[in-house]
């Protein structure tokens, strides 16, 4: 008889476990390692807030001073020299901490799609977790999206983050919007203008607070997650030299 399918004959049972295996969700899916970026992070950010917190007293020290000096000084521990450095290297310090927050975003939300902690798959991917910045008008919200499904996805209580989540997208919306209407062309401020830039310094440093607790905790449990993975795969590598060797792999669980 050929080997034609035959209508009146069940299918094998082969071919049904091959399909089902080829549509067996990726669970294994490799963590990776977020350690570096999160602790690099965590160190810019905490730099942003202090330089914002000197920044904006200063503001406001010479806010204070604008109708009786001429001469404008520095604080009691910076000259006015240095108070003027720190003033122009903001920006660079801004762009680093939001470059590494970038990169630990999107290693984050890989990490977020390998866990699943939630039981379901997250609904933006690592790429976008960080372009979604860049795009008008969802860039109000799709950011804080894909951070709540990390959260979601890396912890065992997400609940825990929720408060400090919720801040940390109100101070930067906020410090955001009030960064683009302040940003006038360069020129001599007055009073008011100083008091605007210190109160839109100090929000942009507690949303770098907010930030960097969001940081610590996402990245201690899925650290926490990854080094359990391995523990795995050693254990079954393990198992498999005891055994006299297998021809079954452990399973990949990790890179």
């Amino acid at each position: 008889m050929s080997d034609e399918l035959n209508p009146y004959e069940t299918p094998k049972t082969i071919e049904q476990s091959t399909e089902v295996r080829q549509l067996k969700p990726t669970l294994n899916q490799p963590m990776v390692n977020t350690k570096f970026f999160g602790v690099l992070s965590r160190v810019l950010l905490g730099v942003f807030f202090v330089q914002c917190l000197i920044i904006a007293i200063w503001d406001l020290k010479l806010a204070n001073e604008y109708e009786t000096t001429e001469e404008y000084e520095g604080l009691a521990f910076l000259d006015f020299d240095q108070m003027m450095a720190l003033d122009d290297s903001y920006l660079v310090l801004f762009i680093g901490a939001i470059l590494s927050v970038a990169f630990w975003k999107y290693k984050s939300m890989q990490n977020a799609w390998a866990m699943m902690r939630s039981g379901m798959r997250p609904t933006v991917s690592p790429g976008w977790a960080v372009a979604w910045y860049i795009i008008p008008i969802a860039s109000m919200w799709k950011p804080f999206t894909a951070m709540s499904e990390i959260n979601e996805n890396s912890t065992d209580d997400p609940k825990k983050l929720k408060f400090w989540l919720g801040f940390w997208w109100l101070f930067w919306l906020v410090g955001s919007v009030m960064g683009r209407v302040g940003n006038n062309e360069e020129g001599y401020a007055d009073a008011g203008d100083l008091q605007y830039e210190a109160v839109n310094l100090l929000i942009m440093g507690l949303a770098a607070v907010f930030l960097e607790r969001i940081i610590c905790t996402i990245t201690g449990e899925q650290m926490a997650e990854l080094e359990k993975r391995r523990k795995r795969v050693k254990q079954a590598q393990e198992d498999v030299e005891v055994s006299g060797g297998s021809s079954v792999d452990p399973p990949n669980l990790n890179t």
